[in-house]
C-alpha cells in the first residue's frame, strides 16, 4: 500500500497501526462504492479473469503486511512470529469489514479498525 501514513511511519509499529486504520479509513470513505463493487466481483467470479484479479490483489495485499511483519521482527521491534500466518490473518480481518458493513449499515469501520489495531499491536509486541 502506497499510504504516505505507512511510508512515513517511523517504526515497523507505528507502520502497521497506519496501515491497519488507513486500510479501514478507505472503506469507511468509499462505503457505497466497496459494497457495490464487493456484489458486482462476487458475482463476476465465473468471468474469465476476475479470479486472477482477485488472487493477484490478495498476494500484493498478503505481501505489503508481511513485509511490516518480517521488518518489525528483523529489527528486534517485534516478537518471532509466523509473519505469513499473522499477515493472511490481517488481511482476513480487514476484508471481513466489509461484510460486516454490508450487513450493518451502522458498522462502525474507525472504531473497528482502532480496535484490530490495538489487538495486533498486542499481538506482535515483544
Amino acid at each position: 500500500m502506497d499510504d504516505p501514513r505507512i511510508q512515513g511511519a517511523s517504526s515497523y509499529a507505528e507502520a502497521l497501526r497506519s496501515y491497519i486504520v488507513a486500510n479501514l479509513a478507505y472503506l469507511d470513505e468509499h462505503r457505497a462504492e466497496i459494497i457495490a463493487l464487493t456484489e458486482v466481483l462476487a458475482n463476476a467470479r465465473a468471468t474469465p479473469g476476475v479470479e486472477q484479479i482477485f488472487r493477484d490483489s490478495h498476494r500484493e495485499a498478503v505481501a505489503a503486511l508481511q513485509a511490516i511483519l518480517d521488518g518489525g521482527v528483523a529489527a528486534g521491534e517485534f516478537a518471532q512470529l509466523p509473519t505469513r500466518t499473522t499477515a493472511i490473518a490481517l488481511r482476513a480481518a480487514i476484508d471481513a469489514a466489509t461484510t460486516a458493513m454490508r450487513a450493518d449499515p451502522d458498522f462502525e469501520l474507525a472504531t473497528f479498525g482502532a480496535e484490530l489495531a490495538q489487538l495486533y499491536g498486542r499481538v506482535v509486541t515483544r
